[in-house]
Order: C-alpha cells, then sequence, then structure tokens
C-alpha cells in the first residue's frame, strides 16, 4: 500500500488562471479538472451505444426500420464525443473568502 502525503500550498496570484477575478483578500486554495473516469464512464457507455446501434442495423431490424440503428449509432457517437470534448473545457476553482 503506497501512502502519498499530500501538502497544500496556496496558489500565487500568479498561479491563477486569468479567467478568474479575485478580491485583494482573496486566494486560491486548489485549482483542477473533474476526474477522468467520468469521462471514461461516457466514453464506455457511448461505446455500448453505438455496438447497440450496429447490432440493430446489422441483424435485428428490417430495412424499412434502418434509420433506428442509425439513429442510435448517432446518439452514442454525440454522446462519446460530448464527453471527451467536455472534459478539457471544465476546471474548477476554490478560493478563500
Amino acid at each position: 500500500m503506497v501512502v502519498r502525503r499530500v501538502v497544500h500550498r496556496r496558489m500565487s496570484t500568479t498561479d491563477v488562471p486569468k479567467w478568474v477575478t479575485l478580491a485583494p483578500t482573496e486566494s486560491v486554495v486548489w485549482s483542477g479538472r473533474p476526474s477522468p473516469y467520468l469521462v471514461k464512464y461516457w466514453i464506455t457507455v457511448s461505446g455500448l451505444v453505438l455496438l447497440a446501434g450496429v447490432v440493430l442495423l446489422a441483424w435485428l431490424l428490417p430495412p424499412n426500420w434502418s434509420w433506428l440503428g442509425w439513429l442510435t449509432m448517432l446518439a452514442g457517437l454525440v454522446a462519446g464525443v460530448y464527453a471527451y470534448v467536455g472534459y478539457p473545457t471544465v476546471h474548477y476553482l476554490i478560493a478563500t473568502a
């Protein structure tokens, strides 16, 4: 078992992202991104939906219902792209009051 010591340090004013406006009495305590496991989860879900669309399209649906398979595949693709593109744009910041 590996135990790591976490050292909390306050960020200096040069470490603060440009989009943050702090009052003179405030300082940044923590800055970071959401867990990458959320992205992995949604990529997995979108992959399964995409696979379900392929199965529907190839084997289960009659030819006149093929649009449902394509729609399912599109939904899986959109969910995966949204999760992948949305991750780097989210940035959390905790500041003192």
